[in-house]
């Protein structure tokens, strides 16, 4: 900060404070709203030093974390104030997104940047649509360009014509993982803009490859198309895909202080207790209910690394104690909700305990702990597989991150060339009979079916042609001769490729409602299991003798996936024989 108070000196008419004391108020993670608003009435004294934060970013200049909030905070500030002169440094730092630097530098703003790059646009439109089709960059900044550009053709700043003709010829073909969302921004604007002569080219991108990013589906895209052609000056429609303008840089700094790694959760009313009473209730109370899951939502940006911290400790700690257990069960739900990324690693480096370490947890978690590594997925796809093809992790652990894979896959997260090799080469022929083995050749063979890899077939039909499981012949033939569930499965999903229906059905898709998630266990909001305690052997009471009688079937849900592995649900499996 010193250094640039050489270049920019106090002018003798300027701000009742000091220009070092203006800029030092928002290099702090949430600046008061006081210092904001000194910001914005000293905008052009202060407005050089903002850049100037920019231009030393861009420059490859050392950036202290104080340096970084105070470009955060100061980018809201140019924008509210519609700066021009920050659109080409912006862009320049933009530029150099193959690198991890300007992803760190501008964490704060990455869900804003389009609003951003909208209000302080100079008309430069080359070099905007340059940074959205630089396929070098990393994608959060070609979509924040695009989807830039979509709302400045909305609203008439740039020709119609000029971003017609780009969307026309944009590159989507041959994307494949974090790419695919930038697949995503381009149909939305096609969408949004309501050109339905380039739905052609939305459908045909739609074929080439499962598709789960922003608009899942030729349906919702029609709809979303259909909504901008009835009313085009609709800014609501677009203020749902986070596409407006930045006005009020005071309202903006206070909604994105102490943000998580992820988009905002739905508000919840907060109830006024401290955080730390509100975690420890949450995680020791015998019987956790609505109430305290609400509390622990209301203040989750809090709550988040408190919760995270049991994971690490349980990712040390041998062997878990049962208070560890059932904490650990609990924070991992939460964790899935808000969607932590940071949860990923330790949660990964856990899965590689010893087996019989894991047995009660995993036991636990089944069958959302797959739906909670879709959650916390951090994009590092080698470190899932890595997990998925060693033999000496845990089976059951293996069963759950494969089934978390196969859905990532369909959600584009996941490249499908990668997912296809690692099922194509699956040491399937190595698993016997025991129960958890079954239950990973299940899995196995559900993802290649919800995949539609047709071309493991072969594969399939080999390993069922060498076992006499019951459950598993069920994939090649039904109890009354129809055609199995391989078949079935298979058929959904070429014929409606973009169903996640399924994936809902076996808990390995994101979660979302954490209540009526829980609400599925025997006891409401217990972390045990109700399906697996039935059909684990009990010990028998003091004089009673004979063998302690079970309904796996008790509490199971028509919806609820079958307790016996099969993959469909209980009114389609068990519960039908019954």
């Amino acid at each position: 900060m010193t250094s640039q108070d050489q270049d920019f000196p106090d002018p003798g008419q300027g701000p009742s404070r000091g220009f070092s004391d203006l800029l030092a108020a928002l290099s702090v993670k949430q600046p008061a709203a006081a210092d904001i608003t000194a910001c914005l009435d000293a905008f052009d004294d202060v407005a050089p030093r903002l850049r100037a934060l920019v231009i030393n970013a861009t420059n490859d200049a050392a950036m202290s974390q104080d340096d970084i909030f105070a470009l955060n905070h100061g980018l809201y500030i140019l924008a509210s104030r519609r700066d021009v002169q920050t659109f080409q440094p912006l862009l320049r730092l933009l530029a150099r997104g193959t690198t991890p630097q300007p992803v760190r530098i501008l964490l704060k703003v990455r869900f804003d940047l389009p609003r951003i790059l909208a209000n302080v646009f100079d008309g430069d439109l080359d070099a905007l649509l340059a940074i959205a089709s630089n396929r070098a960059l990393a994608p959060r900044y070609r979509i924040s360009a695009l989807e830039a550009a979509a709302y400045l053709a909305w609203k008439g700043t740039i020709p119609r014509d000029s971003i017609h003709a780009f969307l026309r010829t944009f590159p989507v073909d041959g994307t494949a993982g974090t790419e695919n969302e930038v697949v995503g921004s381009w149909m939305m604007a096609i969408a949004l803009l309501g050109m339905r002569d380039l739905a052609p080219l939305v459908y045909r991108r739609m074929t080439l490859s499962h598709f789960g990013v922003l608009i899942a589906g030729r349906p919702d895209f029609d709809e979303l198309l259909d909504c901008a052609e009835i009313d085009p000056t609709d800014l609501d429609l677009l203020k749902t895909f986070g596409l407006s303008e930045i006005d009020d840089a005071v309202a903006e700094i206070a909604r994105r202080g102490g943000i998580l790694d992820e988009d905002f959760l739905d508000p919840v009313p907060d109830d006024g207790r401290a955080i730390e009473d509100i975690v420890v209730e949450l995680l020791t109370t015998p019987r956790w209910g609505p109430d305290i899951i609400n509390a622990c939502l209301a203040r989750i940006r809090r709550a988040v690394p408190l919760l995270r911290a049991e994971v690490l400790q349980a990712a040390a700690t041998e062997p878990l104690s049962r208070h560890n257990h059932v904490a650990l069960c609990r924070s991992l739900y939460v964790l899935g909700q808000a969607r932590d990324r940071r949860t990923c690693q330790p949660l990964l480096r856990l899965l590689r305990r010893p087996p019989q370490q894991l047995s009660r947890f995993l036991k636990s978690m089944f069958p959302d702990l797959a739906g909670i590594i879709v959650s916390v997925f951090d994009w590092n796809t080698e470190a899932l597989f890595s997990l998925i093809e060693d033999r000496s992790v845990a089976t059951m652990a293996r069963s759950y991150l494969l089934s978390a894979a196969a859905f990532l896959t369909f959600d584009g997260r996941i490249a499908r060339e990668r997912m296809t090799r690692c099922l194509a080469a699956f040491d399937v022929d190595s698993l016997g009979d025991d129960e958890f083995e079954q239950f990973l050749v299940r899995t196995w063979i559900c993802a290649i079916a919800m995949l539609g890899l047709r071309d493991l077939l072969p594969r399939v039909e080999r390993k069922l042609d060498g076992t006499h499981s019951r459950e598993l012949q069920k994939f090649r033939k039904g109890s009354d001769g129809a055609e199995g569930m391989l078949q079935e499965i298979l058929t959904n999903a070429e014929q409606n490729p973009y169903d996640d229906e399924i994936f809902y059905e076996l808990g390995s898709g994101y979660v979302d409602e954490l209540i009526d998630l829980l609400s599925k266990h025997r006891e409401p909001f217990l972390c045990t299991n109700p399906m697996l305690e039935e059909l684990e052997e009990k010990p028998q009471r003091p004089g009673k003798s004979g063998v302690r009688a079970s309904n796996p079937m008790r509490n199971v849900g028509r919806n609820d996936p079958c307790p016996c592995g099969s993959g469909l649900k209980a009114k389609k499996c068990c519960l039908a024989k019954k």
